[in-house]
């Protein structure tokens, strides 16, 4: 949920706040990425294989939203996010959550068009 006044996203977790134990703070965010991508079950069942190569997704910070594609060259290299155009995007300073989902699962509500 975004707070205009704080241009922050406070998160939820099975329709409750998720909260931060230690602070006793709702959990929030100036950035949020949504990356899409395959998402398998592990062999336990419990975990998750992640294909890491890159994808599609979105950007969120301060009540926008914005259609992104990423990559990530290798395990330890940094995730590189691209606005529809090609051009690497500037991340607004602050704190950032990232989102896995498989593709084709998100929606987006409320959000103006691009990501400020």
């Amino acid at each position: 949920t975004y707070d205009k006044e704080k241009k922050v996203y406070y998160k939820t977790h099975c329709g409750k706040p998720h909260m931060d134990s230690a602070e006793n703070k709702q959990l929030n965010y100036k950035n949020i990425f949504v990356l899409e991508t395959e998402v398998k079950p592990h062999t336990d069942n419990y975990l998750v294989k992640i294909d890491w190569k890159g994808g599609t997704g979105y950007y969120i910070s301060n009540g926008g939203a914005q259609k992104i594609t990423w990559t990530k060259k290798s395990e330890s290299s940094p995730i590189r996010f691209y606005n529809e155009n090609g051009k690497q995007i500037k991340v607004n300073t602050g704190n950032s959550y990232i989102g896995i989902l498989a593709p084709n699962l998100t929606t987006i509500k409320g959000a103006e068009t691009a990501a400020k």
